[in-house]
């Protein structure tokens, strides 16, 4: 638990930070945000409110700097606004794992917002599957 109260709960969206990015911005494929935006896949930010938000790094193990920058996309969109808290997937190989904990903290920047990380799903092993749009209640104390 790196930050916010131990138990929160809401239904989970989310999914790899990367393909997320790449959803919002022209950095990877110039047409994909107007297809995303022309055909309404990215969710409003309506869909966002009292989500837990679960968001994991992928193979391409991306620079801190490059972290921040996807995260800050989030951020200004609002979602981090509207969420009820975070799950953070543990990095593949934990490559720049204290880094991306740190950024998350920082960029969020919002203290009473929690923050769950090194939880094994996505790119890291052993891997488990986390079904968009079902109740949670995410307790670290049990």
């Amino acid at each position: 638990m790196l930050q916010g109260q131990p138990i929160f709960e809401g239904k989970l969206l989310g999914g790899c930070i990367d393909s997320l990015h790449d959803m919002l911005t022209s950095s990877t494929y110039p047409d994909e945000p107007m297809i995303i935006e022309k055909y309404k896949i990215f969710p409003t930010i309506e869909e966002w409110r009292g989500t837990v938000l679960f968001l994991e790094t992928s193979e391409m193990k991306v620079t801190p700097e490059v972290f921040r920058d996807m995260l800050l996309e989030l951020k200004n969109r609002g979602i981090f606004n509207v969420i009820n808290g975070i799950l953070f997937g543990e990095p593949q190989d934990e490559t720049f794992y204290e880094e991306y904990n740190q950024i998350l903290v920082e960029t969020v920047d919002d203290e009473q917002l929690p923050i769950v990380c090194n939880i094994n799903f996505g790119h890291a092993v052993p891997r488990c599957v986390l079904p968009i749009g079902v109740n949670v209640k995410v307790d670290t104390i049990n």
